[in-house]
């Protein structure tokens, strides 16, 4: 449980880098 939100929490960071990287 703990290494799946940890997982989730990592891909989220790589979205929002990828956004951030897209529009900016």
């Amino acid at each position: 449980m703990v290494s799946v939100l940890t997982d989730n929490k990592n891909r989220t960071v790589a979205n929002i880098r990828h956004i951030f990287s897209k529009y900016s």
